[in-house]
């Protein structure tokens, strides 16, 4: 009696106490045990659930009781719930301790006892409410939160949907699922038009707020309906049948291997959703994000499979693609950027720049890629593009060797299929055509010439290049007979109106900086095409209609002819002839050519009128001089004049010795000036140039800076303020001997290195003084002696004459620390042009000297570059970092070379000195040499004619340590201190 009135769990115990005798838990035989309504039956007789049921505590929990309740078995045969689940618990305790005692009882009752699925109760609960006849599907709301929160996707059999007729209950796998747990989940509405949805209720009265992609995934575990599924299609072929197999598969009979007795299983698959190709737009326009949405479940599905055996399992793919696959090959759904449905075939996958009008697919690159792989082809019905229409599109995208191959191409097509709308078509894109050159930049090929420079016209900064800076792949290809093109020998007048009307359109568009970047150039452009112009009709005609969006720089700005008022060209080019308070826009004749004669042909193309039409002049010229003994010395300034401007000349055009200019001498000269019906006024003129006559007037220290002005403008040099000063010197000298001997000397060195002087003229052994420029030194401005000068003791930078040895070198770091002294004494002695800021930005780019005689040392490293088989081209005026550019036409490497000039050998303390930016480029370059490399050229001047190059790599990358003399350095140390410790 004491035993029955124990618990359950007591008895168990009680049980195994007086069983540790025994030698198996299967012979015992338990009488009775203690089932939920208090009654004792034997162990055999009783039930328990396999797992526990819902509890109050769960979502639901009451609901779900309520419902599968009547479907318990007879609670006089059920074991407690309490009980089975402390003895699970107690037993999973017991095998971490390594006893087993509650395992074995466990295990036994397990045995013994009747399992009751909660599964099948549910099942039955939910079967019999969808046969009452005025069922309650609300409950499968609860039902479905709580199997959620179980993570128990089989047990939910029944779910409550959403349909036009109203709320219900289906089976699970006639439900579908879409919004709110899909994304886009109106288009399996489409697909899927028979099946209810699943109710939004599960996500919207979910007690734990769980997210709609954790209710999508618990809902397609359980097996409802949306996601893509493919299905196999089986059928069966006997191992003689391997014909057949190999037709299924469209394989060759050979690729089949052989079979046992078993056979071949021949698999295709199909996908039962996908529309007909009669169905409405909008059923078709669903696939597309229906696919987007699962197309993994896609992979290895997309052809046709045999399976067999022959020692061993084997699988064979084949090349024919699956039903699925031909389905949606032949049905028009794939949304393309024209806002239409094409099949896949007349849709291409990507765009193409060469089919531009063909629709392309819209579809994610993860669904494309899938689709390609599995065998759905794009764009095989659209006709591939003609070799012609590709290269207008992307002709002048692709490298050197894709070009040249692409122009044989059409060339040999033309040629076979004689074709000659083609032939015309292929000779008007090849207009339009930019070519690479060896520097991966590209330029239109209608700037692409055969020569520049030498005897020929030069390249306008680069606005025109020679067919030697294309590589030879393509060159070899633009110079076949057949090709539709014909290269100008050089530069035309057509490609230099070219750059002129793109001057015109930058100077609305970005005029910043323009006037100084084109000055050089522009004027040579306009001499070329108006020379052009007089024998070319055509191009005469096109100036003509360009002309109206001319734009000319004047008062600082950029003015544009077509709507400009009281703007002239000062065909005077001095400003003293212009009459005070005049409201007149004055045209920078510098921009329109080289010379006065080319600035008044440019100015009357453009239709610019002449400030001596509007203003009058009246000059009187009186008490001329008899000849003098100047005309001899005059006659050798103009010819020093004739070889600075003819080594600035770009290309060939080098002129010969002008007309001859005479000097006349006059007493007095009187310029009156008068605009309209204003007053006259006079204007102080002590030279004048008239049609080849220099006429001045007073004496020379009077007359020869306005002689100056007058020779360099019609030399077309008057931007040159450092040919002004020494010009003006041997004006001024011209009636001293010696004097103007020593100012023509120090002329020729600085400007001039290959003119040969007179007999009498230079005179080496008198000491010539070439002023306080320490700017000129290292240059052939140095003199020849070899009397150097030493560091003055108060520091001060000296001449420039001697040589740039390390203690001139020096002389800067000194006077700063002595401006620094100063400077903490309270002192300050202003300097100039020491290593400021601003001086390096003036200084970058800009060889040693900055002044026209460094140009014959890069003439000479061109020269030097020439003779080792290489092209050189020289840098712009502003070029920061170095100044000749030289590529090697075999291996297409480039050199960026920086030339420094020595008057002398450049051996014991001498010393070049390279800028901030030159040292960055050399550092940027000595990180990357796969395309070239930077180099210091030093050219030392051996004698008259006579220069030596040494070429130096880059010193940034082959130094091994930078060594800082404390001599110059310690001068500019930051606040020094001495520590005592």
């Amino acid at each position: 009696d004491e035993t029955k009135r124990r618990d359950l769990l007591f008895c168990i115990w009680g049980a195994m106490s007086k069983l540790t005798a025994q030698e198996s838990w299967s012979d015992v035989d338990l009488p009775c045990v203690r089932t939920t309504d208090g009654t004792w039956r034997p162990v055999n007789e009783t039930a328990f659930f396999n797992e526990p049921l819902p509890s109050e505590r769960e979502p639901g929990g009451d609901e779900i009781r309520q419902l599968i309740q009547p479907f318990f078995p007879d609670a006089g045969c059920r074991l407690p719930e309490g009980w089975i689940g402390a003895l699970r618990q107690r037993a999973s305790k017991e095998r971490e301790d390594g006893d087993r005692v509650l395992s074995q009882a466990l295990n036994w009752i397990n045995n013994h006892a009747k399992n009751i699925s909660l599964r099948e109760v549910i099942e039955d609960a939910t079967t019999a409410l969808a046969s009452s006849p005025t069922p309650d599907w609300s409950a499968l709301v609860p039902l479905g939160h709580w199997a959620m929160h179980r993570n128990r996707p089989d047990l939910l059999t029944y779910v409550h949907v959403e349909s036009e007729t109203g709320q219900f209950g289906v089976p699970v796998n006639e439900a579908l699922l879409a919004d709110p747990y899909v994304e886009r989940g109106q288009c399996r509405r489409h697909l899927f038009p028979t099946k209810p949805t699943v109710s939004a209720a599960y996500l919207e009265q979910d007690p734990k707020n769980t997210n709609q992609y954790e209710w999508r995934d618990f809902f397609e575990k359980a097996g409802v309906q949306g996601v893509i599924r493919v299905q196999t299609v089986k059928s069966e072929a006997s191992q003689w049948e391997m014909y057949e197999v190999a037709k299924f598969l469209r394989l060759d009979i050979e690729e089949i291997g052989r079979s046992n007795n078993k056979g071949y299983t021949l698999l295709d698959f199909g996908i039962e959703e996908l529309p007909e190709p009669g169905a409405s737009k909008e059923v078709r326009a669903a696939v597309a994000a229906w696919l987007e949405d699962s197309f993994n479940a896609l992979r290895r599905k997309g052809y046709r499979k045999a399976e067999y055996s022959y020692y061993g399992s084997c699988s064979r793919t084949g090349t024919r693609p699956s039903k699925w696959v031909v389905k949606l090959s032949e049905l028009a759904w794939v949304p393309c950027d024209d806002g239409e449905l094409s099949r896949p075939q007349d849709v291409l996958s990507n765009s193409d720049p060469v089919r531009e009008d063909v629709p392309v697919a819209k579809l994610s690159r993860e669904l494309l890629a899938v689709l390609q792989e599995e065998g759905v082809a794009f764009g095989t019905a659209i006709r591939e593009a003609t070799l012609v229409h590709r290269l207008s599109k992307v002709g002048s995208q692709l490298d050197a060797e894709e070009l040249a191959e692409l122009l044989g191409n059409i060339r040999e097509q033309i040629a076979t299929d004689e074709d000659e709308y083609d032939s015309e078509q292929f000779e008007q894109v090849v207009r339009e055509l930019a070519v690479p050159l060896s520097n991966g930049d590209r330029i239109p090929i209608n700037r692409v010439v055969h020569r520049v420079g030498g005897p020929r016209r030069g390249t306008l900064s680069g606005w025109v290049l020679p067919l030697e800076r294309i590589d030879e792949v393509l060159r070899k290809e633009l110079g076949h007979p057949d090709f539709p093109y014909e290269f100008p020998d050089t530069t035309t007048g057509e490609q230099a109106l070219a750059y002129i009307r793109d001057v015109w359109a930058r100077a609305r568009s970005s005029p910043e900086r323009l006037a100084n970047e084109v000055r050089d150039v522009l004027p040579t452009a306009y001499a070329y095409c108006l020379k052009d112009r007089v024998e070319d009709d055509s191009l005469s005609n096109r100036w003509d209609a360009a002309v109206s969006g001319a734009a000319v720089f004047a008062e600082g700005n950029w003015v544009f002819l077509d709507d400009a008022e009281n703007i002239y060209f000062d065909d005077f080019e001095d400003r003293r002839f212009i009459p005070k308070n005049t409201e007149l826009q004055i045209v920078t004749g510098g921009h329109l050519g080289n010379s006065l004669s080319e600035r008044k042909s440019t100015a009357a193309a453009l239709g610019l009128p002449c400030l001596s039409s509007s203003i009058e002049m009246k000059w009187n010229e009186t008490g001329e001089k008899e000849d003098t003994d100047w005309s001899n010395k005059f006659t050798l300034i103009c010819k020093l004049l004739h070889q600075v401007r003819n080594e600035r000349v770009d290309g060939g055009d080098k002129t010969e010795i002008d007309q001859a200019k005479h000097l006349r001498q006059f007493k007095n000269i009187e310029l009156t000036v008068k605009v309209e019906d204003g007053p006259d006024e006079q204007v102080p003129v002590n030279a004048r140039l008239d049609r080849g006559v220099l006429k001045v007037a007073g004496r020379p220290i009077q007359f020869g800076s306005d002689a100056a002005k007058e020779l360099l403008r019609d030399y077309s040099s008057r931007q040159r303020g450092d040919l002004a000063a020494d010009l003006t010197g041997m004006l001024v000298a011209i009636d001293s001997e010696e004097d103007f001997k020593l100012a023509a000397d120090k002329f020729k060195r600085s400007f001039a290195l290959d003119f040969e002087l007179p007999s009498g003229v230079s005179d080496q052994e008198k000491p010539v003084d070439l002023g306080n420029d320490l700017t000129n030194t290292g240059n052939a401005n140095e003199p020849t002696n070899t009397n150097e000068k030493t560091i003055p003791d108060n520091g001060e930078p000296y001449g420039a004459g001697g040589s740039w040895t390390r203690d001139r070198a020096l002389a800067e770091p000194r006077a700063r620390a002595r401006e620094l002294k100063a400077a903490l004494k309270g002192e300050f002695t202003p300097k100039k042009n020491v290593g400021t800021d601003q001086n390096l930005e003036a200084e970058e780019g800009e060889s040693e000297g900055g002044l026209l005689g460094d140009e014959i040392y890069r003439k000479v490293a061109m020269q030097y570059e020439r003779e080792l088989g290489r092209a050189p081209e020289l840098g712009g005026t502003r070029q920061e970092g170095w100044d000749i550019r030289s590529v090697d036409p075999e291996t297409g490497l480039e050199r960026l070379i920086e030339v420094k000039g020595k008057g002398r050998p450049w051996e014991g303390d001498e010393v070049v000195e390279l800028s901030r930016a030159q040292v960055r480029k050399a550092f940027e370059m000595s990180e990357d040499q796969a395309t070239g490399s930077w180099y210091l050229y030093v050219v030392e001047r051996i004698a008259d004619s006579t220069y030596q190059v040494l070429p130096i790599e880059n010193p940034a990358r082959i130094s091994g340590k930078w060594m800082l003399s404390g001599e110059a350095w310690r001068m500019v140390a930051e606040k020094p201190r001495q520590i005592q410790r």
